[in-house]
């Protein structure tokens, strides 16, 4: 066996769908999203705003904008946070329960066709901010919030989650206050379909109503849900010590955070970066990936079995919670073989030193030589698979190789050789 060891890198990068986000308009023709990823962000918050449209279908310029704004995200290597909305004021109005069933009809095309470039969708529609509480059209029930999610789980691939506003609806959804457990996460599931956002992180107590009483069971129930599902929001106010970073970086870890809005609260933000606890923030949320060992076979021929061993550790908050596949990579001058593996990335539970064992059938057929070996995270979708920028990097030194989105496990004169 060949067997390589790898130094961390301790810096800050982009990974996708994970880290701090700002905010885009789906609906800006004249914006590509180039600022995105210029502020190190791979994330994009959108709340779209339906109010021109609660008395009326959604026309089809409306809905090929949105289209267009998908496509623009897919192009500056980006994904989206999406919210529907009709009010951004507690008094303003939103729509009858008829019509948002038909406008999530509407967009149901337009999800599926998306969802490669849409990391997560958040429940929206109701009331002010789409935030569930405040609403013009007494939605604000559980009979009419069960009769929204319940679109916008069949509107939605399966294999994407829809957060709610507080821990307390979803308990209410299913009828039941157990905790997402492991076996039942990332299958098709409404539990394990339903995440959370936290739009007030810290604000008090109960962050502001995200918690009702009894405080601390609604917390824990999050703190479990979170190895498996997408958490995110953002803060609201300055509220110490509550938002000291003693505090905020212990519930950003045990509520298992993907994802910060950077642009809100600033001066939240500020006092982080005061304090010095920014930058730790910012490496950590979501998954963080360091190797700390690997090793394979040395050499093998065609047809036979290639033996290999990952040895890693989740050093971020939170497991990926979109499907990704993984992949072995062989590779030299001439010839690329990709190897799918077996592995489910998500996981790769935050705080976790995990192994790996491979097994791989090597084609009759492949070329006797040296090769370079490469661990590939690409995205899921085939659209963006050859898109680096959508592609897993390792917290570690020396091994990304930002022009293909692979990881190099080779190197140091530890190569593999296929020979006959």
């Amino acid at each position: 066996m060949v067997k390589r060891t790898f130094a961390a890198d301790d810096n800050a990068f982009m990974n996708p769908e994970r880290g701090l986000y700002v905010s885009v308009d789906l609906l800006d023709e004249s914006d590509n999203y180039a600022t995105v990823r210029g502020r190190q962000s791979t994330l994009a918050y959108a709340g779209v705003t339906l109010a021109a449209f609660r008395d009326t279908t959604l026309p089809q310029a409306f809905l090929d904008k949105l289209d267009s704004g998908f496509q623009r995200a897919r192009e500056a290597g980006i994904k989206i946070i999406l919210r529907f909305k009709y009010t951004t004021q507690t008094d303003g109005e939103d729509a009858p329960l008829e019509r948002i069933k038909a406008h999530v009809a509407q967009l149901a095309p337009i999800l599926r066709k998306n969802a490669d470039v849409i990391t997560v969708m958040q429940a929206g529609f109701i009331g002010a901010w789409g935030e569930w509480h405040a609403s013009s059209n007494g939605l604000d029930t559980p009979p009419n919030r069960r009769a929204v999610l319940d679109e916008l789980l069949a509107a939605l691939p399966a294999d994407r989650a829809v957060q709610v506003r507080t821990p307390m609806y979803k308990a209410e959804y299913l009828a039941s206050d157990t905790p997402l457990s492991g076996e039942l996460a990332f299958s098709s599931a409404a539990a394990a379909r339903l995440g959370h956002h936290n739009d007030c992180l810290l604000g008090n107590e109960s962050d502001m109503g995200t918690y009702a009483p009894p405080i601390p069971a609604w917390r824990d129930y999050v703190y479990q849900e979170g190895k498996f599902l997408p958490v995110g929001g953002e803060t609201c106010r300055v509220n110490p010590p509550g938002t000291n970073c003693p505090a905020a970086t212990e519930a950003l870890e045990k509520a298992h955070w993907s994802f910060l809005n950077t642009l809100y609260h600033t001066d939240v933000i500020a006092a982080w970066k005061n304090q010095g606890c920014f930058s730790d923030i910012e490496r950590r949320l979501g998954y963080r990936i360091q190797l700390l060992e690997a090793a394979w076979t040395a050499n093998v021929k065609p047809g036979e079995t290639l033996r290999a061993t990952l040895t890693l550790q989740n050093r971020g908050y939170a497991a990926m919670y979109n499907p990704r596949p993984v992949y072995l990579v062989l590779q030299n001058a001439s010839f690329r073989h990709e190897f799918i593996t077996r592995i489910d990335p998500r996981r790769w539970e935050a705080g976790k030193t995990l192994t790996e064992n491979l097994d791989i059938k090597l084609n009759a057929g492949i070329a006797p030589g040296t090769y370079d070996v490469y661990l590939w995270l690409p995205d899921a979708d085939t659209r963006l698979r050859t898109k680096a920028e959508y592609a897993v990097r390792m917290a570690n030194a020396g091994m990304w190789q930002p022009a293909t989105g692979m990881n190099q496990l080779s190197g140091q004169g530890a190569l593999l050789v296929v020979e006959l």
